[in-house]
């Protein structure tokens, strides 16, 4: 989805503006992670497979307008500082969310799954137990040791489906706390980013006019005052201030 998104967003964004490109992205990003609240063991993967498809068409129309959106907004003096915060930012933003969901995930998941070893029999080990519930890989594997090492297979299998439902119970609540952190950031992108005219062509070379908005005023100006500086100090053959006197 974001393959076939993002390469379209900027005619995308000069019919809609970027406001209300960025805030429709948000919003399919949120259904798909909706729809992940609804997974279930015996989902078809195709469904799995829309869900990830919207998600990425959402994401293909935030990333590339969101941080073309950054460059134009930016004097051209600051574009180098700008375009390197803005990755520092994406970054670190990304990392922090990874591990803070990462952490909810992780978390959940342990305490859920530790109701579910108690079906073990009394002899299988407390040690085994706590390496479990580190995570769903860790779990499969202690449990495919305790068969190996003649554990009843029916128990242990009983174990496995549970630890995969504890699992996906897992994934719906980090799915959850990510839908309202969408939701949240499309209602501020909605109600607080003014709106900007996507500069084309002809805005930066000042064949329109001035638009409306104070913003798109705001950049316009600073375009146009870089633009008198540079014929200033690098005056054309056209500029009558360029030419020898006679």
């Amino acid at each position: 989805g974001q393959i076939i998104a993002a390469p379209r967003s900027a005619k995308t964004v000069l019919r809609f503006g970027y406001r209300k490109v960025i805030t429709g992205g948000l919003i399919l990003v949120a259904l798909a992670l909706i729809g992940l609240l609804f997974l279930q063991l015996d989902t078809p993967i195709w469904m799995l497979l829309v869900v990830f498809f919207i998600f990425g068409f959402g994401m293909g129309n935030v990333i590339a307008p969101a941080s073309t959106l950054m460059q134009n907004v930016l004097p051209l003096a600051r574009a180098g500082a700008g375009s390197a915060v803005q990755n520092t930012v994406r970054q670190v933003g990304g990392a922090l969310g990874v591990a803070i969901v990462g952490t909810v995930l992780a978390t959940q998941y342990a305490a859920n799954v530790k109701g579910s070893l108690t079906q073990m029999p009394p002899e299988f080990p407390e040690a085994a137990k706590q390496a479990a519930e580190e995570s769903v890989i860790a779990t499969m594997g202690v449990l495919d040791q305790a068969t190996a090492d003649g554990l009843p297979a029916a128990v242990v299998n009983t174990v496995r489906e549970a630890a995969y439902v504890d699992f996906l119970a897992a994934t719906h609540l980090t799915s959850l706390i990510s839908v309202i952190v969408v939701i949240v950031a499309a209602l501020v992108v909605g109600f607080g980013l003014p709106h900007i005219t996507p500069l084309t062509k002809k805005t930066e070379k000042g064949d329109s006019p001035m638009p409306v908005d104070p913003a798109d005023a705001l950049v316009q100006m600073e375009a146009k005052g870089y633009r008198e500086q540079a014929q200033g100090e690098y005056p054309t053959s056209k500029d009558p201030a360029s030419k020898d006197p006679a």
